[in-house]
């Protein structure tokens, strides 16, 4: 019978360790995963500031193309502001 040598046991109590971490980490992010999909303030919340981060990455390309798209199409002195009639 041979023994174990104290490396090898080691090595043991150290994949027994990196092994609990891991499913308490699991777990833990289970456990957020069944918080967020409750239904709850922070839904709605979530979302609101989904969609104004997405308005903030439109708002220069629409106000680029604005500007140009009212320039090109009306180029009455409305447009301006009658500051270009005299």
């Amino acid at each position: 019978m041979m023994r174990e040598s104290k490396p090898e046991k080691k090595q043991f109590w150290l994949l027994a360790k990196i092994n609990e971490t891991k499913r308490k980490q699991k777990e833990e992010q289970r456990r957020k995963l069944e918080l967020w999909g409750d239904i709850g303030y922070h839904r709605y919340l979530g979302g609101d500031f989904y969609n104004r981060v997405l308005a903030l990455a439109v708002l220069p390309v629409s106000l680029l193309l604005f500007s140009v798209v009212t320039e090109i199409f009306l180029p009455g002195p409305e447009v301006n502001g009658y500051q270009d009639i005299t």
